[in-house]
């Protein structure tokens, strides 16, 4: 005889288990945009954003940690739509 499988009573359990990496990222991306600001107000203009923030002219000036660190800062608040819809 078949068991039968009845329904889950929460199906947002099943979505969090299949993306968990996907959930971490955006979750991280949201908490450092809540802790410096950046949900609401233009990251690159803080001082800490040439610390942090990828690309060329901090990777030739020996910032070699910028391509980990800068994936979770988002330069404009309107940008948040976008990173986060990219997951």
């Amino acid at each position: 005889m078949a068991e039968e499988h009845s329904p889950s009573p929460r199906p947002w359990i099943a979505v969090v288990r299949r993306i968990p990496a996907t959930l971490t990222m955006v979750l991280l991306i949201l908490v450092v945009g809540i802790i410096w600001g950046g949900l609401w107000s233009p990251f690159e203009d803080t001082a800490l954003f040439k610390t942090v923030a990828y690309g060329l002219p901090n990777l030739v000036d020996g910032k070699w940690w910028t391509p980990v660190t800068g994936t979770f800062f988002v330069n404009q608040p309107w940008v948040y739509v976008f990173t986060i819809a990219g997951f």
